[in-house]
This record gives structure tokens, sequence and C-alpha cells, in this order.
């Protein structure tokens, strides 16, 4: 994933129509973020949202030359399976920030981007 603010991207924000996404958090001017493994997620799957949500900023690569941003709430924690790259089975628990970006990054998958989502604020 290139360096910079991206935290995820999904196979069909460039043009592929894969159930595929990555992720990789990091620190930016916006965020304190741990630099996490880049992580590879094959036909996700989210079989559980925590009842506690959270109310966060949003942007996304699909719309960065506008430099817009949004609340979005998201569960807390999720359970989800997916196959990694290595074509193993996978049933993780993801939390805080990590589970923010899977649950954006798997509307993607469905069609969906944050500005669907939320009233925006452009910065």
């Amino acid at each position: 994933m290139q360096s910079g603010v991206l935290v995820g991207m999904s196979a069909p924000q460039i043009g592929v129509s894969k159930q595929i996404f990555m992720t990789q958090s990091r620190t930016t001017k916006y965020r304190n973020e741990k630099l996490s493994q880049l992580k590879v997620f094959i036909n996700p799957k989210i079989i559980r949202y925590s009842r506690q949500k959270q109310i966060g900023y949003e942007g996304c690569g699909s719309v960065a030359e506008s430099n817009l941003f949004g609340e979005v709430k998201r569960s807390i924690n999720i359970d989800i399976e997916y196959y990694s790259e290595s074509g193993e089975k996978h049933k993780d628990t993801f939390e805080g920030f990590l589970a923010r970006i899977i649950q954006h990054e798997i509307d993607h998958l469905n069609g969906v981007v944050f500005v669907d989502k939320k009233k925006l604020k452009k910065s």
C-alpha cells in the first residue's frame, strides 16, 4: 500500500470486481496509530458486530481529491471470517481503529462509500 494517509484499499476502488481488500494502519497528521502489518482479506464476512458503537471521522481514497471527512458510527469490535492471500481460512476479532477500517472496506465491497452514511465536512 502506498505511504501516506491511506489505511485501507478495496479491489473495487481500483476497478477490480473481487471481494478483496487490504489494511495497514499508521500514524498520520490526524491520528496517532501504530504501524500495523499489511493484511489482506479475501472473501471477508463480518459474523458479529459489537453492540457498542463509536462515532469517528473517516475519509476515503475514493474521494481524497475533495478532502472530505465525515462522522460515521461503527461497531467498536467485530468478528470476521476471511481467507489470507495464501488461501488459509481465518476467523479473528478486531477492535478499535482496525475494526473501523475493516467495516469501511467491507462497505466498499458492498458498493457503499462513507459519503453515503453521514453528513460531510470539508477540511
